[in-house]
Formats: C-alpha cells, structure tokens, sequence
C-alpha cells in the first residue's frame, strides 16, 4: 500500500471518528438515537417464499434511522451543527442540502411494530406465532431485536360456493375451473384477492356490468379441521 493512499485512508477514518464522536455529543441526555433493526425468522415449517416474506415484513418497521456513510451519520451532523447559537454559511447549505431531523428510540413504536408483523403474517396462512423484541443500547443509540417464532402455515382443504342466486352461481361455478385456490394452496389474503378479481372480471365478460368483486367475501373455517387445514367458503354479502 503506497503511502498516498494510507494518508487518504487514515484520513476517511478519522472523520469517522470525530464526526461519530460530534453526533454523541448532540444527543440529548433524555434521547436514545435509534440506529435500526434486527428481524430474525424462525420458522415451525419453512416457507418457500421466505425471502419474499421477510421482505414484506421489513417493509412494517417504521421509522428508518438516520442514514450513514462510511459509517458516519453526516445528514445527522449537519443537523446538529445547524443548531448551534453561530453556525457559518457552509454548515447553513450543508445543513439544507443533506441534514436530517434525528430519529429517536422514542419514535419507535414497539408495540405496535410487533402487531404489524403478527398481522402480515396471518395474511399469509401464519397463525398464532410469537413476536418477541428486546433493545440493544449502548454509548446513547440503540437497536431493537425483533426475533418471530413463526407457527406452521394452513393449507386448503375445500374450496365451495355458497350463493344463493341459481343464476349468478351457476356463472360463478363455471368460473372456478381457473381458479388458483387448488387443495393444499396455502392461506393467503393475497391469492383470495386475487380470486375475486378473476371472477369479477369473468361476470363481466358474460354481461354482469354491474357486478362488483366487493359483492364476494371468502370465509375460512378451521374450526373442524385438524392438521392446519382449513375449508373456504365463497359468499356474497
């Protein structure tokens, strides 16, 4: 390593260093600055889609913690600096061009975090999971831990109609030879959407214009059921 570019390194580093030690100092003696997340799955049976799953998961944790580069929080510095009583014209336009209004410990709603991801969960046939955190705190920041111990999904079992009009059924039924719900379909909100999209747009084709999909409604039943099976019932309101 030619010794221009140990200079250079041994220069970004201890920006690094000075600037991270500058952020300390700012924080608030009652804040904790939220650094970000931990999502670790467990899974009863693991899914096929996993990484689409834990995508959509990490899409529930809100807020996002303030930004780094080369392991400095530079919108957040600026931030701070701009706060002073005198502060210059360059840290005025910095401020304004990258700064960054703090995230706090605070800010994050833990509680409501876990619900969240219980409930995407359910969307997608994981039922009766626990949904643990804990928070990692050190030096006045703070990361939180989400660990899901994730139920063995339900699967399909039946798939029936249940309408009343001989007519309008007799359409639906005709429709159901393109269904996508077969036995052993995991339960999915996603899927049953778009079911009824499909079957929506076949009435349509055979002239119900004034049919609409929120007109259908899906019932699972597992009550009866062992093995995490579940029957599905389709219905108009």
């Amino acid at each position: 390593m030619n010794k221009s570019l140990k200079t250079y390194l041994f220069l970004i580093w201890s920006v690094v260093l000075i600037t991270s030690c500058s952020v300390n100092k700012y924080i608030p003696e009652d804040q904790v600055l939220y650094t970000g997340t931990n999502l670790k799955l467990n899974f009863d049976k693991r899914a096929s889609d996993k990484n689409q799953l834990e995508t959509e998961l990490e899409s529930t944790l809100y807020p996002t913690p303030n930004s780094k580069f080369l392991g400095m929080r530079l919108g957040l510095y600026y931030h701070y600096r701009a706060q002073g009583v005198k502060f210059g014209p360059i840290t005025k336009f910095l401020n304004k061009k990258f700064g960054e209004q703090p995230v706090y410990l605070s800010d994050v709603d833990i509680a409501r975090t876990e619900k969240l991801l219980d409930n995407r969960l359910e969307n997608h046939g994981f039922f009766t999971n626990q949904v643990n955190s804990s928070i990692a705190a050190k030096d006045k920041k703070a990361e939180i831990n989400y660990e899901l111990l994730i139920s063995a999904p339900y699967f399909l079992r039946n798939y029936q109609l249940d309408v009343d009009s001989s007519q309008l059924k007799e359409a639906i039924k005709n429709s159901l030879s393109q269904t996508i719900l077969k036995p052993e379909t995991r339960f999915d909100l996603n899927d049953f959407k778009q079911e009824r999209s499909r079957i929506d747009d076949y009435l349509k084709s055979l002239g119900y214009y004034n049919f609409n999909g929120d007109f259908l409604i899906f019932e699972a039943d597992t009550n009866q059921l062992e093995g995490r099976q579940f029957d599905l019932y389709l219905r108009l309101k």
